[in-house]
């Protein structure tokens, strides 16, 4: 699996006024420490980097992955206010990631933070292999003080029809200004997508050609930050996709996973024995 996006520096502003300067962040992050710990794969990342990216983060995921980086000055940061409602503040941005070879993989998954990702190597890999697309980083603009607002992105419906899994958090999904989910996840699909998919913190709506269907999330944590969660679903998500071409287990593995994941700050090992006891008790809950 190769995953594209920029990877950050954050800093947090958590419950109780806690903060917390310069924790490792973004997709590539996150998917790498969850796809290792779990499943024992190193996964490819394309990334653009600053000079002021720490060496001790670098060698962290050079580790556990093989890593693609476009060279800048400065690393891409935000500042989370992770208390409802959630805020960001876009403080650096790194730039578009360049010189993308796709041929090193067949499996994609695209999810920029900040419109770092150009369109046509989202064209490319849909002819070379299974894409998935979370377009958060499409939808974000910067307003007043820096701070991170969602808005319309016009290639939207274009770069849909050259995606096999789209994933998309429900506050993104708004911004299409829809007002049912179940209807417009089915017009994903017949849009071409293969596995369209709306999380919530409460409930993951889903859409094939074959059905339509909710799950429960797993609830059963102890919540420090849901940060850096929708990309571990998405990477989880992805890879059994992959392997299994089977949506519902997919799903499953992905909310179970991302459950565990917000139990610490930033990209961290998830515990494989307890994500599989997750997994058994999650499946008899949600009666998959």
């Amino acid at each position: 699996m190769l995953v594209l996006g920029n990877i950050t520096l954050d800093d947090f502003i958590l419950r109780e006024g806690k903060k917390y300067k310069n924790i490792l962040g973004g997709p590539p992050s996150y998917s790498s420490f969850a796809l290792n710990s779990l499943f024992g794969i190193r996964i490819g990342l394309c990334s653009s980097l600053g000079k002021d990216f720490p060496r001790e983060y670098r060698e962290r995921l050079e580790n556990i992955a093989k890593t693609y980086i476009t060279e800048r000055n400065n690393t891409t940061r935000f500042k989370i206010i992770d208390i409802e409602p959630r805020r960001m503040f876009l403080l650096t941005f790194s730039g578009e990631i360049e010189n993308i070879d796709l041929s090193i993989d067949d499996v994609y998954v695209f999810s920029p933070v900040y419109r770092e990702i150009k369109i046509k190597y989202l064209n490319e890999a849909s002819r070379m292999g299974l894409v998935t697309l979370d377009p958060q980083g499409f939808f974000r603009r910067i307003g007043k003080d820096n701070e991170v607002y969602l808005d319309t992105f016009e290639q939207f419906d274009y770069i849909v029809k050259r995606v096999n899994i789209l994933r998309m958090s429900l506050d993104e999904f708004r911004v299409l200004h829809a007002t049912n989910v179940r209807d417009h996840v089915k017009g994903f699909v017949r849009e071409g997508v293969e596995l369209a998919v709306v999380t919530s913190g409460m409930k993951v709506y889903y859409a094939t050609k074959e059905c339509y269907g909710e799950l429960p999330t797993y609830r059963k944590v102890q919540v420090v930050s849901s940060t850096g969660a929708g990309d571990v679903f998405t990477s989880v998500l992805t890879y059994i996709y992959s392997k299994t071409a089977d949506p519902v287990k997919a799903l499953a593995y992905g909310i179970v996973a991302a459950g565990l994941s917000v139990e610490k700050l930033g990209p961290s090992k998830l515990n494989r024995d307890r994500f599989w006891r997750n997994l058994k008790e999650y499946k008899e809950l949600a009666e998959i």
